[in-house]
């Protein structure tokens, strides 16, 4: 084989940007865009088809409840079983819960379509993150899970532009079409991710690979599935499989490491993504919306150029420093009224969402066995969705009652308290 194909098929060396990751990257990037839509355009289409703010607040609870409830099931599957079944099975499960709202609008069937496109997006985005940690060599899983994080970046700007131009358009069934022809790229790039068959065209330190490695050694264990050739069809069980308690097989109890911090930090961005343009809109500036597209562009440029300080720098350091860049965006926000201020500010806000995501999800992941490595993303992102769900309703209820204030100042203390839980919690000699 010639370098340049060994370089592409990451056979040689510790190589990050195989086929592979560029289509689990894509992936992550259509999760993100369907995610961010259906929770910018729900409540979009619903009140310009003559619905109440309310109803579209239960149809976006019901989504995020659904997503909660599948990472229950997805990251152990994703484990036990094969990644690509759970992305294959999750996508198909989003496609048909995007299709139902074709054949009526009424309650019901939009409701069971949130649930259905709940679970699937859930399942896809466990599998996804999974699938990113199976690929890369494991002495840049940092580096890479960075790269592998500018898909959500990219979706936080592209989700909401597409739900606006999409509503935008006037048919009623515009978002519906969206939400099925996204759908149905995230079933294609699911199809196609096959490295569970191919193992050692993987880097040699993947994860994927040495753990086909190690049962190879070992002659495999019961109830293993080897295809003809040889090739493994579901990720191989370890030598001596682990006993978990209940909440053990859905969930990787190692990766609190990273879930924890992940829960507070997520309950303080929910500030930026529920209050940052409505705060703004009060103040009478022109394009809140701004504020976003500068942050989304901030985290692309963060995860292209410095990806590689995940692997070289303490997480704690990374940690402060992309927390504190959230506290002084959300004062900022809120005690500097000036609208061209307001819109740097939205870098701040970037830097922390482009380093802390992927940072907890390399501690987590770092933190736990490979052959667990579903369960542990499953769990970080549980409380990525615990969150914002619950910091969103926590948020309002202040805001009701004492107005923007405390939920601006709630937002800074829980980006406070993240960095505690970071420096008692995360490695102390290790890398992120």
């Amino acid at each position: 084989m010639g370098s340049t194909e060994a370089i592409i098929s990451g056979h040689k060396g510790s190589r990050i940007w195989s086929f592979q990751f560029v289509r689990i990257a894509l992936l992550s990037l259509c999760v993100t865009t369907f995610g961010q839509c259906n929770i910018v355009g729900t409540p979009l289409f619903i009140v310009a088809s003559g619905g109440n703010a309310f109803y579209s607040g239960v149809l976006v609870a019901v989504f995020s409840f659904s997503a909660i409830l599948s990472r229950f099931v997805s990251g152990s599957a994703a484990d036990r079983y094969s990644r690509r079944l759970v992305v294959v099975v999750g996508s198909v499960v989003l496609l048909i819960g995007s299709l139902l709202p074709l054949i009526s609008q009424d309650v019901p069937i939009q409701i069971c379509s949130r649930i259905l496109t709940g679970l699937g997006f859930a399942a896809n985005h466990t599998s996804a993150s999974a699938c990113a940690a199976d690929v890369l060599p494991r002495e840049r899983l940092g580096e890479g899970l960075g790269y592998f994080g500018l898909g959500q970046a990219l979706g936080l700007a592209t989700g909401p532009a597409l739900a606006i131009w999409l509503t935008g358009l006037g048919y009623s069934e515009s978002l519906t079409v969206g939400f099925t022809a996204i759908g149905f790229v995230m079933l294609m790039l699911g199809i196609s991710i096959r490295y569970e068959k191919n193992p050692m065209r993987l880097p040699e330190s993947s994860g994927y690979r040495q753990r086909w490695l190690a049962a190879q050694d070992t002659g495999g264990e019961e109830g293993q599935v080897l295809e003809a050739k040889g090739s493994p069809t579901q990720e191989a069980a370890p030598p001596m499989p682990e006993r978990h308690s209940f909440m053990g097989r859905f969930f990787e109890r190692r990766a609190l490491r990273g879930a924890v911090p992940m829960l507070f930090c997520s309950a303080g961005i929910a500030v930026f993504i529920s209050y940052a343009a409505l705060y703004a809109t009060s103040l009478g500036y022109a394009n809140p919306g701004s504020f976003f597209l500068v942050s989304a562009a901030c985290a692309v440029v963060l995860r292209l150029t410095s990806s590689k300080l995940m692997d070289r720098i303490p997480p704690q350091v990374i940690l402060l420093c992309a927390m504190a860049a959230g506290i002084i965006s959300l004062l900022g926000v809120y005690f500097i009224h000036n609208e061209y201020l307001y819109y740097v500010f939205g870098v701040g806000y970037g830097i922390c969402f482009g380093f802390s995501m992927p940072l907890f999800v390399a501690v987590a992941v770092k933190a736990s066995p490979s052959n667990r490595w579903g369960a542990a993303n499953a769990l970080v992102f549980l409380m990525n969705d615990i969150g914002v769900g619950g910091g969103v309703m926590v948020w309002g209820l202040l805001f009701d009652s004492s107005g923007f204030f405390p939920v601006f100042f709630g937002g800074a203390a829980l980006f406070a308290i993240t960095i505690l839980c970071g420096y008692l919690l995360f490695p102390k000699k290790e890398r992120a």
